[in-house]
């Protein structure tokens, strides 16, 4: 497979170890069986929290990679489906 895709072993074995640490958790799911979803855990928005957000959002949004921002962007600041977003 590393030949064919002009990489060495050391590169290959890399990236599956990178594939298998990679962890996405979604706030609609719990993170255990039993548990509630994590948004749920989330503290009531409050006018102070959402004045917070308004101030740090853009910055963390623009530095997310741009596969990820092509997501977020559209599904919580477009009211998009995740159906769409996945697309």
């Amino acid at each position: 497979m590393a030949v064919e895709i002009d990489l060495d072993e050391d590169e290959i074995r890399q990236a599956v170890v990178a594939m298998e640490n990679r962890t996405v958790l979604s706030l609609d799911v719990p993170v255990e069986q039993g548990a509630p979803p994590l948004d749920q855990l989330l503290p009531a928005t409050e006018e102070r929290t959402e004045v917070e957000n308004l101030i740090t959002l853009p910055e963390l949004v623009s530095s997310l990679p741009e596969v990820e921002r092509a997501v977020v962007v559209p599904y919580y600041f477009m009211a998009s489906s995740s159906t769409r977003s996945a697309r």
